[in-house]
This record gives structure tokens, sequence and C-alpha cells, in this order.
């Protein structure tokens, strides 16, 4: 192997390394090259209560990733309930839902059925969740929720 074989061989090994190492740094660690640091300014987050027959329920959202399409509501009677094992715990990963208050003192929440994350039936007698099936049922949600008699949660 003559000399300058080995040398663009040294060569070529070191750019496929220094390729690879560029890739991992460009995918976990993004903000070394874009100012970008995750848990400050992309991650937003909200709180909100709603109050049913002397009952407070928390709603949390937030909203992050690194290009802020993770959204994410949760619905909980207590504001330590941050586990989907807890049975009264709800999550939404969705940017908006849209809520009413019956004459019995129920929560209907209306939400893409996508979005919903219910991975075991839910025994609760105050929230009642209505699944939007279709694309054209939850733009008319979107559009008309008010004339719809409802109130929204979003991101």
């Amino acid at each position: 192997m003559n000399k300058w074989q080995k040398i663009i061989g040294v060569v070529a090994g070191a750019i496929v390394i220094l390729f690879l190492v560029a890739c991992y740094l460009v995918m976990f660690k993004p903000w070394l090259f874009m100012d970008y640091e995750p848990d400050l300014e992309y991650i937003q987050s909200g709180k909100e209560i709603i109050c049913v027959n002397g009952q407070e329920w928390y709603i949390d959202y937030k909203s992050g990733g690194l290009l802020g399409n993770h959204e994410c509501i949760s619905i909980s009677p207590n504001h330590s309930a941050s586990t989907i094992n807890d049975s009264s715990f709800y999550e939404f990963y969705t940017d908006e839902i849209y809520y009413t208050i019956d004459s019995l003192g129920r929560i209907n929440i209306y939400a893409p059925w996508s979005s919903i994350n219910e991975h075991q039936k839910k025994d609760s007698s105050i929230i009642i969740i209505h699944e939007l099936h279709d694309y054209d049922l939850i733009a008319k949600y979107r559009k008309d929720y008010s004339a719809l008699g409802l109130k929204r949660i979003t991101n």
C-alpha cells in the first residue's frame, strides 16, 4: 500500500467519524447549533380551574417539542395528579378541547377521538367524554363552539 493511499484512508475515516458526531449532536443536542434551550422558551404551559359543585378540576396545558407541535391538555381533580394510572386523570393530545357543564353538574368534554389518551375505562360520573370522529364536525366545533354553548380550553 502506498503512502498516499494510507493518508487518503485516514482522512476519509476522520471525515466519516466527524460526520457521525455532527449527526449525533444535531439529533440529540440541537440547542448547541441554534441557540435552543428546551426547558425555557419553547415549552409553554398554563393552568385553569373549573369549579363544579364545589369540587375544583385542574386543567394543565402545555406545548413543547422541538417544533412546538406537541400539545397536551390534562384534567385532574387535584393539582398533584400527574400519572395516567390515576382513574380521575384525563389527558388529551391536542391543542384545544371544548366543554360544557350540564344541569347535573357533569363536565361534558368534546375532543377529537384521536387525541384522547384513555387506555382504561374511567369510572367518573363527573366527566363525560364525547369523541369527535369526523373532520367536518371538528371544524364545526372549532368555528362555532360558542354558538353551541361550549367553552374552549386551548394552548
